[in-house]
């Protein structure tokens, strides 16, 4: 039996444990507001840029960027390029070859002067508080973390207790250089996000933008950036010397040593084929769409809906077809309606996310069989890629990680945003809208190709059951359970589909 003494010191501790779960969060350090600098006059991000804008202001150059390895080269190579000013606002970034090779050259743009502001969503970012300060400790690196959850006691702890809140989140991604040139997708800072990962490949796909577009894009960092929720890096740990960011250095350089392909070396890079005729992009009127940082302040409701709003508006407006792509996808009761009476008025609707096999979540995929059926039944074309890129033996899964609308072949958006009530209700979001029949066409000429080898289309047979239909060796065959997945992944989301999971999905 416990004696009394103990039970005391259990209180105690529990007391203490409690104590310093709650430690509050100094959302009001002192903070410098900053704002986005003009754009540079010289150099090549500026003769690219000028190139794109010459006829319009409000044209911007587009490039697609749908491989993993020249997503990661591009971001590098802008940085090696950098001469005024880097923003990087970001869900996650991890301490991996691709979370070191960013940093990397965050920091030797910051030696030649360029002032570099990193802004972090706090709770799925895994890079380390004193890693993120010693960065921070140079003087032209500025590093902030948004709505960050309490630093004492336990981490998840602090979140549960605090979860109004800390549920809260930024899913923004974005990567401008010089007020020219900008990265607008779905990536996060980590290696599963360009194809250095042994265990998975994510299907992504970006845009790299010049011109007339880069001011929005800066308008809207600098909200996030100066708000209330954004908090300096120095006031959660003020690791602030020229000692420590010396450690840093030799960290990052004895982590480069060990790990070939974390240091960019590419001498012939996207920007200079650009510059000299070898690729071209796109050239479009395109505009940003963002959510407002404040709408992680206030309740669920309409009014701070602002991307999905505008979203919502550009499918009412389409006229022959729509095409979604979205790894997590969760229509709620009033989307799925509008998407099957758009199939029903004669617009053709598809909608491509991942199979339950394919998935990294499969708590999502709980919510979204749920509507599946009904789309299916309405005519509308589901598809659902394939973990295994098409029946290949592959020691590594595939996972769609794209995140675009596409609306008569012509309007297209991509961003952060996924079709599902977390990103709808609960975090921000930002993305394009991009006017271009071009790039729109061959875009989803690509995906409709890629399709018909790498995803299932899902079908009702005369019994009324789902069905998955796949080519396999030029011959189509048809699969009566979830494909390619496990017993145990099925339960497990029956299980999920038990709980009064979907509003935070």
């Amino acid at each position: 039996m416990m004696s009394i003494d103990n039970l005391r010191a259990t209180g105690l501790g529990l007391a203490l444990l409690l104590v310093s779960a709650c430690t509050s969060v100094p959302f009001d350090a002192p903070r410098m507001e900053s704002f986005q600098h003009l754009p540079t006059t010289s150099g090549g991000l500026a003769e690219l840029s000028a190139h794109y804008i010459a006829d319009a202001s409000e044209d911007t150059g587009v490039y697609e960027i749908e491989d993993g390895a020249e997503a990661l080269d591009i971001r590098l190579e802008l940085a090696e390029r950098a001469q005024s000013t880097i923003d990087a606002q970001y869900f996650l970034i991890k301490p991996d070859a691709a979370g070191i090779a960013f940093t990397a050259s965050l920091l030797r743009a910051a030696d030649r002067g360029v002032r570099v502001r990193l802004l972090l969503d706090d709770v799925f970012t895994t890079a380390r508080d004193e890693g993120l300060a010693m960065l921070n400790a140079h003087p032209n690196v500025h590093i902030r973390l948004f709505n960050p959850v309490a630093r004492g006691g336990i981490s998840s702890l602090n979140f549960l207790l605090d979860f109004s809140r800390a549920n809260r989140r930024m899913h923004n991604k974005s990567f401008t250089v010089d007020g020219h040139a900008t990265i607008i997708g779905g990536r996060n800072i980590a290696a599963e996000y360009f194809d250095m990962n042994e265990d998975v490949v994510f299907w992504d796909f970006e845009l790299l933008c010049f011109g007339g577009l880069i001011a929005e894009v800066g308008d809207s960092f600098d909200d996030f950036w100066n708000h209330q929720l954004s908090v300096p890096m120095e006031a959660l740990d003020d690791r602030t010397s020229a000692e420590e960011l010396e450690a840093f250095r030799s960290e990052v350089q004895e982590y480069q040593r060990a790990h070939p392909g974390s240091e960019y070396t590419d001498s012939d890079g996207l920007i200079t084929r650009l510059m000299d005729g070898r690729e071209t992009a796109y050239l479009a009127e395109a505009h940003v769409i963002s959510d407002d940082p404040d709408k992680l302040l206030n309740p669920v409701s309409p009014e701070f809906r602002k991307l999905a709003s505008s979203l919502g508006d550009m499918l009412r407006a389409a006229e022959t077809e729509v095409m979604v792509f979205s790894p997590y996808f969760i229509p709620h009761d009033g989307l799925a309606e509008s998407l099957a009476a758009l199939q029903q008025s004669g617009i053709s609707v598809n909608i491509l996310t991942n199979s339950l096999a394919a998935t990294n979540h499969v708590a999502v995929h709980s919510g979204y069989r749920r509507y599946r059926k009904q789309l299916v039944a309405a005519g509308v074309n589901v598809m659902e890629v394939s973990a295994s890129g098409g029946g290949r033996v592959t020691d590594r899964k595939t996972t769609l990680h794209t995140k675009a609308i596409m609306v008569d072949r012509r309007w297209l958006f991509v961003g952060s945003l996924n079709v599902d009530p977390r990103s709808i209700d609960i975090n921000t979001e930002m993305g394009i809208i991009i006017d271009s029949a071009e790039l729109s066409e061959e875009l989803a000429t690509e995906i409709q190709d890629s399709l018909k080898v790498n995803a299932y289309k899902v079908v009702i047979n005369e019994q009324g059951n789902l069905r998955w239909g796949a080519l396999r060796d030029g011959e189509e065959v048809y699969f009566s359970k979830e494909p390619e997945s496990s017993w145990w992944r099925r339960f497990q989301v029956g299980l999920y589909s038990l709980l009064p999971l979907e509003r935070q999905l």
